[in-house]
This record gives C-alpha cells, structure tokens and sequence, in this order.
C-alpha cells in the first residue's frame, strides 16, 4: 500500500494526509499508515517518543507493554492447547 500509492499518485500518503487533514485526525491517519507499514517500526517509535527526554510518559509505556504482552500471551495460550 505504502509503496504503490505514491507511484499512482506521485506524492506520499503522509503529504495527502498533512494536505487534507490536520490535528487529531491527521495524527490518527498517519499512525495508522506508519502501523499498516510495519507494527515493529510503529512501536519503536513510540517507544522512543515515550522515554526521550527527562519525563517518561509512563501511560503510553504501559499502553505499549501490555498490548504487546497481550500478544505474546495469546500466541502461549494458543501453545497451550497443542499441549
């Protein structure tokens, strides 16, 4: 998706979206593009964005940790039941 849009259309989805949207909306669509990407990627940076700086943003570490967990977890429980 990411890759043939901007041979379609001759700009990149991010520019679409800073050209058509803006505030939470923009912020919203352009995570979801980075997330359709690559999931890794996305968390990284969130990650990054999370513990730069002096001031930890512990809700977003928490949020990224658990839905990762989460994951994990279920893909155990799915191991578990082959036991």
């Amino acid at each position: 998706m990411t890759t043939l849009f901007p041979q379609i259309t001759g700009e990149s989805i991010s520019r679409l979206i800073d050209d058509e949207f803006s505030g939470d909306a923009a912020y919203a669509l352009k995570s979801a593009v980075k997330c359709a990407h690559s999931v890794p990627g996305f968390l990284a940076e969130r990650l990054y964005k999370a513990l730069e700086g002096l001031h930890v943003n512990h809700d977003t570490l928490r949020r990224i940790v658990v839905s990762r967990s989460e994951v994990r977890f279920s893909n155990g429980w799915k191991m578990f039941d082959h036991c």
